[in-house]
């Protein structure tokens, strides 16, 4: 009996030293380690030692041991409980120092996300200014040929005017011959008069055939002179029929430029208009090429990022990415169609401006020509009002001749009634025929002052139509400049639209994106909160553990007759806690995993942030001096 009682207190030390051990042992990992002996056994011998007695005192000094042992190991297993709680709140901690920073990073990143469409509309802008250039100038070549083309055809025009002015005036000169050897002939027919009536003093029958003789040539000098008027306004009518025919002419071939100029601009307009669409619509194709690579790449992303988690989230995210693609398939055909309509609702905009634009001018160029035509009309009839004037003079003049030859047909009757007087009326013949001659060069220098005058008239009338047809080409000029300028405002402003609401389009695409990577954040969190949520859960079973020990260390020093079975249930309890803080240990481990995964899209996402923000730099710098070159060339065409 003494025997068993020795063996029984040497295991008792020997469990205490095991337990000991057992506990200087454990660090970080496991709580507790379990005993080298069965339960049973323990139980066995614990039920023996009871059955030997309670007076023993080296059986209460064992007892003592290993109450003294147990609490110094739940004194370290308060420690490291502390130890884990300090652990969950420095995780806790930075948790919210990463969703801070990703907040943070998402602010940065919608800034450069603004930057960087910002920076694109500049560049279309750019590109958009470099083709309107590029256009304007084929419009002005287009522009200088036919301004070549109607230079050539009003110098034909003038041409024409130059050979009827010249046909003109060799009639003129032809009648100013003919007035010469009239005039001339007069001469010699006044000396032979005069030689004949110096020898027709003896003779009055050879002096009254002579008188008839001159009468008779009277008689011929009116006919011609009258033959010669009826030539003059035949002449002068014709001039103005043909003047009538040349405005008429010159007014048709001005209509029918108009019409061609007008044409051809529809034509060029119609070309712009297609150039411009195919442009835009390559824009639109390369952008729409952009995002659906940006969108794979961010569906690729997404796909290596759900490999990395469980089965059911990457069939959910799968799903997501097949959603999201055809959702993007349809904003891109919804875009399509939608540019398509806008580009055809202004293309037919514009033609009903540039009709109603064409009215107008053409109003205009109508009552430009019409006041212009007045102001010709004018001048002509004040030009006849001054030819009427001096063909009346001229006619005066002729009837005072025609007195002059009536006064000397009297002074012939005295001289047959009378040859006494003869010679006095001869002489005073002589005197009249003088008056008659200082007459004649009179009325001869008047008609010269006429026919000078109508000649400044008309090479007036010239210069009025070259003028007139001068100021055309430059109204022409300027009027289709400022179309093409106010085509181009028009182009500038449609396109714009179209960039805010391609922008626009955007910013909602980017804004769904930005939910769903809220969404995905916000359950990652939710799944981080449940894990911690998991992990206190755990840490309060502990402590509820932890209580029950302590309730059956008081049950053990009320009783200690229970001590063995109240130690049986605090290895089990113990043993559950072991199993509940190793699977806390692998939802921490998971949760490192998961921190550790979002820390590095973290380092992505600003890795991208910083590429994107120097691309935008040099992006910018492009444009500044795109932009100078721009202000430049403005300036030179103000």
């Amino acid at each position: 009996m003494l025997l068993w009682l020795i063996q029984v207190l040497l295991w008792s030390a020997g469990s205490c030293a095991e337990a000991e051990e057992g506990f200087a042992k454990t660090g970080s990992g496991l709580l507790f380690e379990a005993p080298s002996y069965p339960i049973g056994v323990a139980l066995g011998r614990t039920q023996a030692a009871d059955l030997a007695g309670t007076g023993n005192g080296e059986r209460s000094a064992a007892t003592r041991g290993n109450e003294t042992g147990q609490q110094e190991a739940l004194q370290r297993l308060r420690e490291k409980l502390r130890e884990a709680l300090a652990r969950t709140r420095e995780a806790e901690r930075q948790d919210s120092v990463h969703q801070q920073q990703a907040v943070d990073l998402q602010e940065e990143v919608e800034r450069l996300k603004l930057q960087i469409a910002h920076v694109v509309q500049e560049e279309q802008l750019a590109q958009q200014v470099q083709q309107q250039a590029l256009v304007s100038q084929r419009n002005a070549s287009a522009r200088i040929s036919k301004l070549q083309l109607a230079l050539e055809q009003a110098r034909a025009n003038a041409d024409g005017a130059r050979r009827n002015q010249t046909e003109a005036e060799t009639r003129l000169h032809q009648t100013q011959e003919q007035e010469a050897a009239l005039t001339q002939r007069a001469a010699d027919l006044r000396g032979t008069l005069q030689k004949e009536m110096v020898k027709d003093r003896s003779d009055e029958h050879e002096l009254q055939q002579q008188l008839h003789r001159s009468q008779e040539r009277l008689n011929q000098t009116r006919n011609k002179e009258a033959a010669e008027q009826s030539r003059e306004a035949t002449l002068k009518h014709d001039v103005e029929r043909v003047k009538h025919q040349l405005t008429n002419e010159t007014a048709s071939a001005e209509r029918d430029v108009a019409k061609l100029v007008q044409e051809e601009q529809l034509v060029r307009q119609v070309r712009q208009q297609a150039e411009v669409s195919q442009g835009n619509a390559s824009a639109r194709i390369s952008k729409l090429q952009l995002a659906l690579e940006q969108a794979r790449a961010i569906a690729d992303g997404a796909r290596r990022n759900q490999t990395v988690t469980e089965s059911r989230l990457h069939q959910t995210q799968e799903q997501e990415a097949a959603l999201t693609q055809r959702a993007a398939d349809l904003r891109n055909t919804l875009q399509k169609e939608m540019a398509k309509d806008r580009s055809d609702e202004h293309e037919l905009q514009q033609q009903l401006h540039r009709s109603q634009k064409r009215l107008n001018q053409t109003r205009k160029k109508e009552a430009a020509e019409q006041s212009r035509e007045a102001t010709l009309k004018h001048d002509v009839e004040r030009v006849k009002h001054q030819l009427t004037n001096e063909t009346a003079s001229a006619e005066r003049n002729v009837a005072k001749l025609v007195q002059e030859e009536q006064l000397v047909r009297q002074v012939r009757q005295q001289a047959e009634v009378s040859q006494g007087n003869a010679s006095a009326r001869i002489s005073k013949l002589q005197v009249a025929l003088e008056q008659a001659r200082a007459i004649a060069d009179g009325a001869r220098r008047n008609q010269t002052e006429t026919e000078s005058r109508l000649h400044q008239t008309q090479e007036q009338e010239a210069a009025l139509t070259q003028r007139a047809a001068d100021l055309r080409i430059t109204l022409q000029k300027e009027m289709a400049k400022d179309r093409s300028d106010e085509h181009e405002l028009q182009q500038q402003l449609h396109r714009s639209q179209e960039r805010l609401n391609q922008t626009r389009k955007k910013e909602a695409a980017e804004q769904s994106r930005e939910a769903t990577l809220k969404h995905d954040v916000e359950r990652v969190k939710h799944q981080l909160m449940n894990e911690t949520a998991s992990a206190k859960r755990d840490v309060a079973k502990l402590v509820q553990e932890e209580q029950l020990v302590r309730q059956v260390r008081q049950q053990a020093e009320v009783s200690q007759g229970n001590a063995s079975a109240r130690i049986s249930k605090l290895q089990v309890a113990l043993e559950q806690a072991r199993a509940i803080a190793d699977g806390a240990r692998r939802n921490q481990t998971e949760a490192e995993t998961r921190l550790h995964q979002t820390q590095e899209q973290e380092a992505a996402l600003t890795q991208r942030a910083a590429d994107l923000r120097g691309t935008l730099q040099k992006e910018m710098v492009k444009d500044r001096s795109d932009e100078h070159e721009l202000q430049k060339q403005l300036h030179r065409s103000q």
